[in-house]
């Protein structure tokens, strides 16, 4: 019987500078192979800026806010699995299943303080195509997907409800009938909102550039 050397278990760490600054959310791709050609993805995000480019992009004045719903910066964690269409983990071609699960919280702010706030738990399913280049250990890795939203939460019809102290406002909203929006308010009066929900909700894109180590 002829003996086959078993083939050796490889991990990979990387992160995505781009989404990073964007986002301002920290993901950690941590990835070991499972068996032959399918690997385990585990992918804890943290919050590290509270007004990313992203959320303020149109010239908001940094109204708008983010924080982590989790345990302190960690907001939640996605875990997928990899298939490798080259028959190899981290080389290559690669197609991806995984389910994410996120808390945040949204606040948006004046100089009189606290004007409104939404928490949300997103939680979606990503299916997503993959290359990965090789370097001695280094590895860089690309790729997008298209992912669905299973918590689907709307709000709108934000009113003012009234309160004697100026400094503290409550503002209340439904959450049927929304056409896919789940907005927040700018302003005290109401009259400025912005939609938490992408515009294709509950489709989201995705894209990904990261830069790491396989060992």
């Amino acid at each position: 019987m002829e003996y086959r050397k078993p083939v050796r278990r490889e991990f990979s760490i990387r992160f995505d500078p781009l989404n990073w600054l964007l986002l301002g959310v920290l993901r950690v791709e941590l990835e070991a192979t499972l068996w032959k050609f399918i690997s385990l993805e585990l992918i804890p995000a943290f919050v590290t800026t509270r007004s990313p480019i992203a959320l303020n992009y149109a010239g908001l004045d940094d109204p708008l806010t983010q924080h982590s719903h989790g345990i302190g910066p960690l907001s939640g964690a996605s875990l997928g699995a990899g298939f490798w269409l080259s028959g190899e983990p981290f080389r290559g071609y690669v197609l991806r299943l995984n389910f994410a699960n996120y808390g945040y919280i949204y606040r948006s702010v004046d100089k009189l303080g606290v004007i409104d706030r939404v928490t949300f738990t997103e939680r979606r399913l990503m299916a997503f195509f993959g290359s990965h280049s090789r370097f001695g250990p280094f590895t860089f890795a690309g790729g997008f997907g298209l992912g669905y939203e299973l918590h689907r939460v709307e709000r709108c019809g934000l009113t003012t409800l009234p309160s004697d102290d100026s400094s503290t406002i409550s503002i209340s909203g439904r959450s049927e009938d929304c056409h896919g929006k789940q907005l927040i308010a700018l302003d005290r009066n109401v009259s400025d909102r912005y939609d938490l929900n992408g515009p294709l909700h509950p489709v989201y894109f995705e894209a990904r550039f990261s830069l790491g180590l396989v060992f």
